[in-house]
């Protein structure tokens, strides 16, 4: 019994990783680009660094960009979920 416990259990961290894998891969080729070529909002007070640039805050200034970023991301995450579910459900 407990043989197809442990089993199941590595097959799931199998489909976790993979799906974090995919995640990062779709995030570091759409998004950092996307990233990299925003434009912020700023205010008199702010002190940019390097690694804003590459986050969500590069690209508050441009609505659409925040748009498609949001839903992408909802979209992705979500399909990419239930899909990694639906495959770890057929191994049993």
């Amino acid at each position: 019994m407990n043989g197809t416990d442990y089993m199941l259990y590595l097959v799931f961290l199998r489909y976790a990783a993979w799906l974090c894998f995919v995640i990062t891969a779709i995030d570091i080729v759409v998004f950092v680009p996307l990233y990299l070529t925003g434009d912020p909002k700023r205010s008199q007070n702010d002190k940019w660094s390097t690694m804003n640039v590459l986050t969500f805050l590069n690209i508050t200034a441009i609505d659409w960009k925040c748009l498609f970023v949001y839903v992408s991301t909802l979209l992705m995450i979500t399909g990419l979920s239930f899909y990694a579910l639906f495959r770890y459900k057929r191994k049993y």
